[in-house]
């Protein structure tokens, strides 16, 4: 048996299903991509680990910005 909770309640329970069956695959992936660079040990704090995470953070605004450009569509800063 698995509960699944949203604030919307005018969801049906397919696109409930559909929306966690999502999110799982992101939250799978960033894991992956965590474990990859090694900030999964940020929690640790090892100095390696934190410029991992930082450099990665930096990459990912990066990416949003240029993306964002080419839609003609750039977020308020």
């Amino acid at each position: 048996m698995v509960a699944l909770f949203t604030t919307d309640l005018k969801l049906g329970i397919d696109k409930e299903v559909e929306y966690y069956s999502a999110r799982w695959k992101q939250e799978s992936g960033f894991k992956e991509l965590k474990q990859d660079i090694g900030s999964q040990k940020t929690q640790a704090r090892s100095k390696n680990a934190v410029t991992n995470h930082l450099n990665f953070c930096s990459m990912a605004v990066t990416l949003a910005w240029i993306y964002a450009a080419r839609l003609d569509k750039q977020p308020s800063r």
